[in-house]
């Protein structure tokens, strides 16, 4: 493979965080509904992570698209390089 440059590496931690977001986003609404009326009312760190969880689950998309950019532009810088 070579050694990988920064681009790539950055694309594909944006990559894995739009991953792991989209499945939190899918956990917290199979498991406490899209209502927050039909759960009870979560408190302490557990009730804020879900939340931080929920809000960037939405943006889950935007990470994948930002990763997707980022390994694009290294694999362009990386092909230009050699050439």
């Amino acid at each position: 493979m070579g050694k990988m440059n920064t681009l790539i590496k950055v694309g594909i931690i944006f990559l894995i965080v739009g991953a792991f977001s989209f499945l939190g986003l899918m956990y917290v609404v199979l498991s406490h509904g899209v209502g927050a009326s039909s759960n009870p009312p979560l408190t302490g760190w557990y009730a804020a992570l879900i939340t931080f969880i929920f809000w960037t689950g939405f943006f889950w998309y935007v990470y994948l698209i930002v990763g997707a950019v980022l390994i694009l532009a290294g694999l362009v810088k990386k092909w230009r390089y050699r050439q």
